[in-house]
């Protein structure tokens, strides 16, 4: 990905994870940095919506596929 890909996100709400270890990415929004991807063994979930953000969105589809 790009070094500043955009990503769509729908609405406010995002996951807090007790381990910290498990958050991939992180988001900045306004004065608000969360977690954006987490993954915990086979399990891997986006807070946006990977399939409304463009050809960024499409390369991460495609990468979850190649894993």
């Amino acid at each position: 990905l790009n070094d500043n890909p955009f990503m769509y996100f729908l609405h406010s709400y995002f996951v807090i994870p007790e381990d910290k270890q498990v958050c991939l990415t992180e988001t900045s929004y306004g004065s608000d940095l969360f977690c954006s991807v987490f993954q915990q063994n086979n399990i891997i979930g986006c807070q946006f919506h990977p399939e409304r953000s463009g050809k960024q969105g499409l390369k991460i589809l495609k990468n979850f596929l190649a894993l």
